[in-house]
């Protein structure tokens, strides 16, 4: 699979905004988890066998002096166990602590994209005769990768403050995050979702759904104070590593209106947590405003194919529509959108609520469908990671680690 690699779109203001938006967030949460702030909670995916059930909840948290209705998921997941015998097991569980750690702030972010077993290549495609393969234009065969991947795109510096763009050849080496104490006031990444689908529905005897392929890319921020990296938290725990990543919505107009590429303020938790026992615990806790809408529909048609094209293409089209689309806004009188979903709802509001209810079109009805999909394809895409995680017998030592993993080298890009 190619993935494209766009121009930077988050300017170094847009970033502060989202970054002070997010450590609000942070704190807020910081004050739910210590009993000072309230949320209210619901069961969003059942427990199953060897797993915890994964929790929703909404609340309001206060960001730059102003009430912000919240929404968000936790899930808590098994990742790996000791296979040290007993009276070893402190020991082991030391080691793992430490393998952990720099697995979770400097490889982590590399490897969270792997291509999938694939058939044999040639099964699902016809061969042309010998004398006219020379004319064959079919493309190679494409490989299917999961999960997510990561690219480093901007920087401001320490010292001086400095703000750059990373080189586009390192783009996967994502920096180890201890460089966000010394070297790095903040770090901004592009998150590709490679398999990520956004389907909503209502419940009922006559429920509609629809499904939006999500190739898009998220905004993410990274600076010290959102590095996790905690020895000896509880009496519990030996350590937490990992990271919560600020969102940025991207400052372009689209199809949906909530989505990966259109959330702020938003945090995202990832973590790994290394019990006294040596068990090691995949943590992960995502924060986002409450959606005023779902879809972002414009008037003109043309939109809508330009719009989708770029999301079905990962962006690989935006070379082509996005011309056309500034010339037909230079056109038209206003570029007016609706939203076809939250939209009645909130213009008639009472006249329509118990109707809603009836055929399950509540606004909390789709927001908890978000949310467990959220929790769904980070759950899959994290838990993923452990089998890179298992590949490597000492993350201590350089010269164990592949060179696809040290360059986070896992899909191809395509620059744009």
């Amino acid at each position: 699979m190619t993935v494209t690699i766009r121009q930077p779109s988050l300017t170094a203001g847009h970033t502060e905004h989202a970054l002070a938006e997010a450590r609000d967030l942070k704190k807020w949460w910081d004050d739910v988890q210590q009993g000072k702030a309230s949320v209210t909670k619901f069961e969003l995916l059942p427990s199953f066998p060897g797993g915890h059930a994964v929790w929703g909840f909404f609340g309001e948290a206060t960001i730059a002096g102003k009430k912000v209705p919240v929404m968000g998921d936790v899930g808590d997941y098994f990742f790996d166990g000791p296979s040290v015998p007993a009276d070893k097991m402190a020991e082991g569980a030391a080691w793992i602590a430490r393998q952990i750690e720099e697995f979770a702030l400097h490889y982590w972010l590399r490897s969270q994209a792997w291509a999938e077993p694939q058939p044999y290549p040639e099964l699902d495609r016809l061969q042309p005769p010998f004398f006219l393969r020379a004319f064959d234009l079919a493309p190679p065969p494409d490989t299917e990768v999961s999960g997510m991947a990561n690219y480093q795109r901007t920087f401001k510096l320490r010292d001086g403050g400095k703000v750059g763009n990373f080189c586009k050849d390192h783009a996967t080496a994502v920096v180890d995050l201890n460089q966000l104490f010394t070297r790095y006031q903040w770090i901004t990444l592009e998150r590709s979702l490679l398999d990520f689908d956004l389907a909503l529905g209502t419940t009922g005897d006559n429920s509609v759904t629809f499904s939006v392929p999500l190739r898009t890319t998220m905004n993410l921020i990274l600076s010290s104070d959102l590095v996790i990296r905690e020895h000896n938290p509880d009496p519990e725990t030996l350590g937490r590593f990992g990271y919560a990543a600020a969102l940025a919505r991207n400052p372009d107009e689209g199809l949906l209106a909530i989505g990966p590429d259109k959330i702020q303020p938003g945090l995202e938790y990832q973590t790994l947590r290394v019990l006294k026992t040596g068990e090691v615990r995949l943590q992960i806790t995502t924060i986002l405003a409450r959606p005023e809408k779902i879809l972002n529909l414009s008037y003109d048609p043309f939109e809508w194919v330009a719009e989708m094209a770029d999301r079905l293409t990962g962006g690989a089209t935006k070379s082509v529509t996005e011309p056309i689309k500034n010339t037909m806004k230079g056109l038209s009188d206003g570029g007016m959108r609706v939203d076809p979903v939250f939209g009645p709802l909130s213009l008639f509001g009472g006249m329509l609520a118990a109707a809603a209810k009836s055929v399950g079109v509540e606004k909390e009805h789709f927001e908890k469908q978000i949310l467990a999909q959220d929790a769904i394809g980070l759950r899959d895409s994290l838990v993923g990671t452990r089998q890179t995680w298992m590949q490597v017998s000492d993350w201590l030592d350089k010269a164990t680690i592949p060179d696809w993993i040290a360059a986070g080298d896992v899909v191809e890009k395509a620059e744009q």
